[in-house]
Protein backbone atom coordinates (compact mmCIF):
# COMPACT_ATOMS: atom_id res chain seq x y z
CA UNK A 1 0.00 0.00 0.00
CA UNK A 2 0.85 3.56 -0.75
CA UNK A 3 0.24 5.52 2.41
CA UNK A 4 1.04 8.69 0.20
CA UNK A 5 -2.30 8.10 -1.09
CA UNK A 6 -3.71 8.31 2.19
CA UNK A 7 -1.08 10.73 4.36
CA UNK A 8 -4.08 13.75 3.82
CA UNK A 9 -7.11 11.70 5.12
CA UNK A 10 -5.31 9.87 7.47
CA UNK A 11 -7.40 11.74 10.18
CA UNK A 12 -10.45 11.57 8.94
CA UNK A 13 -10.34 7.79 8.30
CA UNK A 14 -9.41 7.31 11.75
CA UNK A 15 -12.74 9.36 12.89
CA UNK A 16 -14.63 7.04 11.02
CA UNK A 17 -13.36 3.80 12.48
CA UNK A 18 -13.47 5.25 15.87
CA UNK A 19 -17.57 6.01 15.22
CA UNK A 20 -17.64 2.11 14.77
CA UNK A 21 -15.55 1.00 17.24
CA UNK A 22 -16.37 3.84 19.65
CA UNK A 23 -17.16 1.56 22.60
CA UNK A 24 -13.28 0.27 23.25
CA UNK A 25 -12.01 4.17 23.63
CA UNK A 26 -13.70 7.55 22.56
CA UNK A 27 -10.59 8.17 20.81
CA UNK A 28 -7.15 6.97 19.12
CA UNK A 29 -4.85 9.45 21.31
CA UNK A 30 -6.21 6.19 24.03
CA UNK A 31 -4.60 3.45 22.74
CA UNK A 32 -1.57 5.57 21.77
CA UNK A 33 -0.78 7.34 25.19
CA UNK A 34 -1.30 3.63 26.09
CA UNK A 35 1.07 2.35 24.37
CA UNK A 36 3.72 4.92 25.23
CA UNK A 37 3.19 4.97 28.80
CA UNK A 38 3.60 1.36 28.49
CA UNK A 39 6.70 1.44 26.30
CA UNK A 40 7.75 4.23 29.35
CA UNK A 41 7.68 1.71 32.35
CA UNK A 42 8.79 -1.22 30.82
CA UNK A 43 12.65 0.34 29.64
CA UNK A 44 15.27 0.96 32.53
CA UNK A 45 17.17 2.87 30.51
CA UNK A 46 16.60 7.05 30.07
CA UNK A 47 17.11 6.94 26.15
CA UNK A 48 19.24 10.26 25.00
CA UNK A 49 18.19 9.11 20.69
CA UNK A 50 14.49 8.10 20.23
CA UNK A 51 13.03 7.07 16.86
CA UNK A 52 9.83 6.79 15.62
CA UNK A 53 10.13 3.91 12.67
CA UNK A 54 7.40 4.07 10.31
CA UNK A 55 6.19 6.95 12.25
CA UNK A 56 2.83 7.91 9.58
CA UNK A 57 1.34 11.17 10.39
CA UNK A 58 3.04 12.01 13.83
CA UNK A 59 0.36 10.28 16.08
CA UNK A 60 2.99 9.18 18.98
CA UNK A 61 5.24 12.09 18.91
CA UNK A 62 3.78 14.04 21.89
CA UNK A 63 3.90 11.41 23.68
CA UNK A 64 7.20 10.31 23.06
CA UNK A 65 8.07 13.96 24.06
CA UNK A 66 6.26 14.50 27.08
CA UNK A 67 7.76 11.11 28.55
CA UNK A 68 11.40 11.57 27.44
CA UNK A 69 11.83 15.10 27.39
CA UNK A 70 15.36 14.91 27.46
CA UNK A 71 15.65 12.70 24.52
CA UNK A 72 16.38 13.85 20.68
CA UNK A 73 12.96 12.42 18.95
CA UNK A 74 13.70 11.60 15.61
CA UNK A 75 10.97 10.25 12.84
CA UNK A 76 11.33 8.54 9.50
CA UNK A 77 8.77 6.91 7.15
CA UNK A 78 8.91 6.05 3.84
CA UNK A 79 5.88 8.09 3.16
CA UNK A 80 7.20 11.41 2.07
CA UNK A 81 3.93 12.82 2.04
CA UNK A 82 3.59 11.39 5.61
CA UNK A 83 6.98 13.35 6.52
CA UNK A 84 5.62 16.73 5.62
CA UNK A 85 3.10 16.78 7.31
CA UNK A 86 5.33 15.40 10.73
CA UNK A 87 7.23 18.30 9.47
CA UNK A 88 4.60 21.17 10.18
CA UNK A 89 3.45 19.32 13.09
CA UNK A 90 5.68 18.67 14.78
CA UNK A 91 8.76 21.23 14.21
CA UNK A 92 11.19 20.04 17.35
CA UNK A 93 11.12 16.36 16.03
CA UNK A 94 14.21 15.20 13.66
CA UNK A 95 12.58 14.00 10.14
CA UNK A 96 15.22 11.66 8.46
CA UNK A 97 14.39 10.03 5.06
CA UNK A 98 14.09 6.82 5.08
CA UNK A 99 17.27 6.03 3.15
CA UNK A 100 19.35 8.27 4.90
CA UNK A 101 18.46 5.88 8.25
CA UNK A 102 21.45 4.18 7.97
CA UNK A 103 23.86 7.09 8.60
CA UNK A 104 22.08 7.18 12.28
CA UNK A 105 22.29 5.25 15.77
CA UNK A 106 19.45 5.36 18.76
CA UNK A 107 19.32 4.46 21.92
CA UNK A 108 15.45 3.37 21.33
CA UNK A 109 13.78 2.54 18.40
CA UNK A 110 9.67 2.06 18.41
CA UNK A 111 7.73 0.26 15.84
CA UNK A 112 4.08 0.60 16.11
CA UNK A 113 2.05 -1.06 13.86
CA UNK A 114 4.74 -1.92 11.29
CA UNK A 115 5.47 -4.98 10.65
CA UNK A 116 2.22 -6.16 9.39
CA UNK A 117 2.41 -3.27 6.60
CA UNK A 118 5.86 -5.09 5.80
CA UNK A 119 5.90 -7.79 3.08
CA UNK A 120 6.27 -10.98 4.86
CA UNK A 121 10.15 -11.52 2.86
CA UNK A 122 11.55 -8.12 3.80
CA UNK A 123 10.44 -8.52 7.70
CA UNK A 124 13.86 -9.63 8.42
CA UNK A 125 16.02 -7.44 6.29
CA UNK A 126 14.44 -4.50 7.78
CA UNK A 127 15.06 -6.12 11.44
CA UNK A 128 18.74 -5.78 10.63
CA UNK A 129 18.36 -2.56 9.75
CA UNK A 130 17.11 -1.22 12.83
CA UNK A 131 19.50 -3.37 15.00
CA UNK A 132 22.22 -1.74 12.53
CA UNK A 133 21.09 1.37 14.01
CA UNK A 134 20.82 0.60 17.40
CA UNK A 135 23.49 2.20 19.60
CA UNK A 136 26.10 -1.03 21.58
CA UNK A 137 22.91 -1.79 24.38
CA UNK A 138 19.78 -0.05 22.33
CA UNK A 139 16.58 -1.23 22.63
CA UNK A 140 13.76 -2.04 19.92
CA UNK A 141 10.29 -2.03 20.53
CA UNK A 142 7.58 -3.42 18.89
CA UNK A 143 3.99 -3.28 19.13
CA UNK A 144 1.70 -5.03 16.94
CA UNK A 145 -2.01 -6.33 16.85
CA UNK A 146 -2.80 -9.74 18.09
CA UNK A 147 -3.89 -11.66 15.54
CA UNK A 148 -6.10 -13.96 18.34
CA UNK A 149 -8.03 -11.57 19.05
CA UNK A 150 -11.42 -10.73 17.66
CA UNK A 151 -11.86 -7.40 17.53
CA UNK A 152 -8.73 -6.83 16.63
CA UNK A 153 -9.50 -8.66 13.40
CA UNK A 154 -12.50 -6.51 12.85
CA UNK A 155 -11.00 -3.28 13.27
CA UNK A 156 -8.44 -3.82 10.93
CA UNK A 157 -10.34 -5.54 8.26
CA UNK A 158 -12.99 -2.65 8.26
CA UNK A 159 -9.72 0.30 8.21
CA UNK A 160 -9.01 1.08 4.55
CA UNK A 161 -5.48 1.80 5.19
CA UNK A 162 -5.28 -1.75 7.04
CA UNK A 163 -6.20 -3.43 3.27
CA UNK A 164 -2.82 -4.98 3.02
CA UNK A 165 -1.97 -6.12 6.31
CA UNK A 166 -0.68 -9.70 7.02
CA UNK A 167 -0.89 -9.77 11.10
CA UNK A 168 1.92 -11.51 12.60
CA UNK A 169 1.39 -13.91 15.86
CA UNK A 170 3.60 -12.73 18.74
CA UNK A 171 5.30 -16.25 18.53
CA UNK A 172 6.47 -15.83 15.11
CA UNK A 173 7.43 -12.13 15.49
CA UNK A 174 9.77 -13.86 18.38
CA UNK A 175 11.19 -16.03 16.04
CA UNK A 176 12.46 -13.54 13.50
CA UNK A 177 13.80 -11.27 16.48
CA UNK A 178 16.12 -14.08 17.48
CA UNK A 179 17.13 -14.87 14.21
CA UNK A 180 18.90 -11.68 14.49
CA UNK A 181 21.59 -10.14 17.32
CA UNK A 182 18.46 -9.15 19.55
CA UNK A 183 18.27 -10.91 23.27
CA UNK A 184 14.28 -10.47 24.21
CA UNK A 185 13.94 -9.04 27.50
CA UNK A 186 10.05 -8.43 27.42
CA UNK A 187 7.17 -10.12 25.82
CA UNK A 188 3.91 -9.83 26.38
CA UNK A 189 0.24 -9.33 25.32
CA UNK A 190 -1.07 -5.96 26.20
CA UNK A 191 -4.92 -3.73 25.44
CA UNK A 192 -7.13 -6.15 27.41
CA UNK A 193 -9.65 -3.49 28.36
CA UNK A 194 -11.83 -0.87 27.28
CA UNK A 195 -10.98 2.81 28.21
CA UNK A 196 -14.24 2.54 30.17
CA UNK A 197 -12.37 -0.21 32.75
CA UNK A 198 -9.25 1.48 32.76
CA UNK A 199 -8.84 1.04 36.13
CA UNK A 200 -8.41 -2.46 35.83
CA UNK A 201 -5.62 -1.49 33.54
CA UNK A 202 -3.20 -2.82 36.77
CA UNK A 203 -4.36 -6.16 36.29
CA UNK A 204 -2.32 -6.55 32.65
CA UNK A 205 0.81 -6.93 34.59
CA UNK A 206 -0.37 -10.39 35.63
CA UNK A 207 -2.58 -10.84 32.69
CA UNK A 208 0.46 -10.33 29.68
CA UNK A 209 0.66 -14.08 29.08
CA UNK A 210 -2.59 -14.72 28.09
CA UNK A 211 -3.26 -14.92 24.37
CA UNK A 212 -6.35 -12.22 24.40
CA UNK A 213 -4.99 -8.78 24.57
CA UNK A 214 -5.25 -6.75 21.65
CA UNK A 215 -2.33 -6.19 20.99
CA UNK A 216 1.53 -7.60 22.00
CA UNK A 217 4.95 -5.62 22.88
CA UNK A 218 8.12 -7.02 22.57
CA UNK A 219 11.43 -5.42 23.36
CA UNK A 220 14.62 -6.47 22.33
CA UNK A 221 17.92 -5.47 23.47
CA UNK A 222 21.03 -5.36 20.92
CA UNK A 223 23.24 -8.25 21.89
Amino acid sequence: MNFDDYADSYYRDLQEQETIFGFFASNRDYFIKYKIDLLTSNINIQPKSILDFGCGVGLSLPYLLNNFPKANISATDISESSLSIVSNLHPYVDIIPDQQLHNNLFDLILCSGVFHHIPVDERLAVLRRLNGCLTSKGILCIFEHNPYNPITQKMISSCIFDQDAKLISRYNMEKMIKKISFQISTSKYSLFFPQSFSYFRSLENYLGWIPLGGQYFILARKN
